[in-house]
């Protein structure tokens, strides 16, 4: 916490609040203590009542007359005495729900002007426990000691995935430390963890953040945990929020709880929707923003769209966002909006009615009936008078009632103008640009409202929500680190979708793997499983066997790719810095230029690398640039708007998010394919022909080119070291115009491979040959490899400008050959070891 901030002048507004009178209650009558009496004096009131009332009907029957009725008057007066005492803790209770509420206690004169903080019971409980109100200066360290009977806290840690064994043995350790703070440091301390909150509320949550603030061996207690300070606020949030959702629920008598009670005679007023009923439902109020801030997830949105709705005329709004984003979700905020009272006046009683306006469709045969059936829905809404209609897949339905020759917009069209029925329609952004933008009678009768897609701390919030009830249905508890993986994971890692739905669904995922390997507690480990089984991509930090292969990789691409360890070298860095989390977020894993003459082990060394990262060389997806060379270029990697042609590059990372991209010869590529690589270089993604954004922040690009190669040879010839010389290479290029500067600075390594000698012709003769020799094991044949065989592989496929290419040649059109003959002739069986011979070889 910065100096500045702690020096913020504070004014208590009420020294002796309200709210301290609950306070007081507290520590003279537990609550627990109220609850088990006011629950025995009212099983105890309620058996005498029933006796009194049992010797009322059938005294006569066991005593005389005058016995009855001295009996019944007994257990009367018994029974309202008994009563007393139920009575008094019940007026407790209810004066305790009733002083506990949350009051405006102290003002801060910030940097921005002064503002109102208000407390809630569970800080006022923590500051009388510290006795803040009387001493000037308070010793913090009391808060430790009462930890085993603070619920609020232990839900904290319970949250935060840390047994409460873990923090007894921490507490033991504090028990007789002293932490004293004057008394204006420990208010400016809470009152600027509550800003840092992004809140006007002081709560228990502040005093858990306070012992981090001050309390050096508390945060090295949560470190050892791998809790960082945003993990504990954001648990203490949502266990704060919790408490007071279900503080809030008791008060039964407020406005907010009244109004979600359902009322009879509101209904008789509007009118009947009977064939409306049957292609509708009712949108009930949702729970969201139960536990959500205000404005937190889709503020912004929620407000434009009551401002809109409850207009005096054409009070119509199109909804238009991605499957996920949260179009029903806000339409149930609404109609929560509206039970509760806080919506505009306009929309009181309003009931939220979607129609699925495709099984409208579906349900007339002609174009006649559509018609007709239409005009008789939109009546039946605008007629009863309390209806909000809200169309699913609006566009959709524009188009298949245009199908069969209806225009549903000239239809629709009186009742939009019209003041009796607001009409709120929903679409995808890729629908609403194509089919509704284009008509300019739906841009006149609707507002706009684009829904955005909240960041990753509003995405959390909503998951607050889910997790509530995916604890009710499967049993679990779900940690707060979490709530946070599965947000970063679903961004980072789902490229389908829109938050928060891709987050949520990590989170039910999560909640899978821990049920189904009998865990009670769903923590981050389980989200990262989950998004590695969804996408099969590694989440986790490398450790055991897998960092032991990362620390050797090197060793294992020598073994495929001879010579060239400048490359092997980048390659291998990029590969270590991306499963240790050291890349940066945004770029690909890795992206590499290989530079030098044809075959010397550019496409090798991508394809061993697919085999070894990826774990198959069909992980490895080669693109010809040649192909990309002319204005349609971009189209062929992208895809056609125009066309609705797929793009293979969009196709391939979404089938493979995880894998190796090769583009060879990739000077041949138009500009405007080097400048979409740009992009895609930078910011690990490009938008397809649709603008659905497609992530190549799991890939590993690896660009070839040819370029330069004469220079190369020539630096060869002149003895020349051509890896130590490879800035002048690339300046050569520069200047040639092949490459500009900005494509060659995106790259993470550019590496020029140097031309093979003799020496290293005759080991790639060696691994050529050792292949083949594979091969004919899988026939259980055995190959024997001799020095002599090699040495006439490389005589064959010797070629200084070639490389290594001829090699492979040489061996399938000669060594290959011999082979394929001996198996037909027979002379060659399973089972059999051959040996090529002096005069073999000589002749081949």
């Amino acid at each position: 916490m910065e100096q500045k901030q702690t020096q913020t002048p504070i004014t208590l507004v009420a020294a002796s609040a309200g709210i301290l009178r609950a306070v007081r209650l507290e520590a003279l009558m537990p609550r627990p203590l109220r609850h088990s009496m006011l629950a025995s004096f009212f099983f105890l009131t309620l058996f005498l009542f029933l006796s009194w009332l049992l010797s009322l009907l059938a005294g006569g029957l066991f005593f005389g007359a005058d016995g009855a009725r001295f009996f019944h008057a007994l257990l009367g007066g018994v029974t309202l005495i008994m009563s007393a005492p139920l009575w008094f803790f019940v007026i407790a209770e209810f004066y305790f729900l009733t002083t506990s509420r949350s009051v405006q206690f102290l003002e801060a004169f910030l940097p921005d002007g002064s503002r109102f903080f208000s407390l809630n019971y569970g800080a006022a409980r923590r500051l009388w426990r510290l006795d803040a109100f009387r001493k000037m200066e308070v010793d913090v360290a009391l808060l430790y000691r009462t930890l085993p009977d603070d619920s609020f806290m232990q839900q904290v840690f319970l949250r935060l995935g840390i047994a409460f064994t873990d923090v007894k043995e921490f507490i033991a350790l504090k028990e007789k430390k002293e932490l004293y703070l004057t008394r204006d440091l420990l208010f400016q301390t809470l009152v600027y963890e509550a800003g840092e909150a992004k809140s006007d509320m002081i709560t228990a949550r502040e005093f858990a953040m306070l012992l981090f603030d001050m309390d050096k061996d508390f945060e090295e207690f949560l470190f050892r945990h791998e809790i960082r300070k945003q993990d504990l606020r954001g648990a203490a949030h949502w266990v704060s929020t919790l408490v007071q959702v279900k503080q809030s629920q008791l008060r039964w008598w407020e406005r907010a709880i009244l109004g979600r009670m359902p009322t009879f005679g509101a209904s008789l007023v509007f009118g009947y929707t009977y064939t409306l009923d049957k292609f509708a439902r009712d949108i009930n109020a949702g729970s969201q923003g139960a536990i959500i801030p205000e404005g937190a997830v889709h503020g912004k949105e929620l407000q434009e769209m009551t401002d809109i709705l409850a207009r005096s005329d054409q009070a119509n709004v199109i909804l238009v966002g991605d499957p996920g984003s949260g179009k029903t979700a806000i339409l149930e905020q609404i109609a929560r909006l509206i039970l509760e009272g806080s919506a505009p006046r306009a929309l009181w009683q309003k009931r939220l009615i979607a129609m699925d306006s495709v099984a409208l469709i579906a349900a007339a045969k002609q174009k006649g009936e559509l018609e007709e059936l239409l005009v008789k829905v939109m009546n039946e809404a605008a007629t009863a008078g309390n209806a909000v209609l809200v169309l699913e897949r609006f566009p959709e339905f524009i188009e298949s009632a245009g199908h069969i020759g209806v225009n549903a917009i000239s239809i629709l069209e009186p009742y939009l103008e019209g003041t009796e029925l607001q009409v709120v329609a929903l679409s995808d952004k890729d629908l609403y640009h194509r089919v509704l933008e284009p008509n300019s009678t739906v841009t006149k009768l609707f507002e706009r409202v684009e829904i955005a897609e909240p960041d990753i701390s509003g995405t959390v919030f909503v998951l607050e929500e889910i997790a509530y009830d995916l604890e009710k249905t499967h049993a679990v508890f779900i940690t707060y680190p979490a709530l946070v993986s599965a947000a970063n994971l679903a961004d980072r890692y789902i490229t389908d979708g829109a938050m928060p739905e891709k987050a949520i669904d990590v989170l039910e995922r999560a909640v899978t793997e821990a049920v189904n390997a009998g865990d009670r507690f769903v923590t981050k480990q389980h989200a990262e499983r989950a998004v590695e089984e969804r996408t099969h991509i590694p989440v986790e930090k490398a450790s055991g066997e897998e960092a032991k292969k990362l620390l050797n990789i090197e060793e294992a691409l020598h073994q495929r790719v001879i010579g060239q360890h400048a490359a092997i070298t980048a390659v291998a860095n990029a590969l270590r810095r991306a499963r240790t989390g050291l890349h940066a977020g945004k770029r690909p894993i890795g992206s590499f230029l290989f530079l030098g003459p044809t075959g010397v082990g550019k496409t090798e060394t991508a394809k061993a690398l697919a085999q070894i990262y990826f774990g198959a060389e069909d992980a490895m997806m080669r693109f010809d640039m040649s192909e990309f060379q002319g204005p349609e270029g971009v189209n062929k990697l992208i895809g056609s708007f125009e066309t609705s042609t797929p793009g293979a590059l969009a196709n391939a990372l979404r089938s493979k998010p995880f894998s190796l991209l090769l583009f060879d010869e990739f000077e041949k590529s138009s500009q405007d394919v080097v400048n979409l690589f740009l992009q895609i270089l930078e910011e690990g993604f490009f938008s397809d022909a649709r603008g659905k954004r497609v992530s190549v922040r799991d890939a590993i690009i690896i660009a070839t080119s040819n370029a330069g190669s004469n220079l190369i040879w020539d630096m060869v010839q002149q003895g020349k070291d051509v890896v130590a010389l490879q800035k002048e290479v690339i300046d050569a290029i520069r200047q040639q115009g092949m490459f500009t500067p900005e494509i060659l600075n995106r790259f993470d390594a550019i590496v020029v491979f140097e031309p093979l000698d003799k020496e290293k012709l005759r080991e790639v003769a060696k691994l050529l040959l050792e292949e083949l020799a594979r091969n004919l094991k899988k026939q259980e044949i055995e190959l024997v490899i001799t020095e002599e065989l090699i040495a006439k592989v490389v005589e064959m496929g010797y070629d200084p400008v070639m490389g290594a290419r001829p090699m492979r040649r040489a061996i399938a059109d000669r060594v290959e050959q011999i082979i394929a003959r001996k198996l037909l002739e027979g002379t060659l069986q399973r089972g059999g070891t051959l040996q090529f011979t002096s005069e073999e070889i000589s002749k081949l």
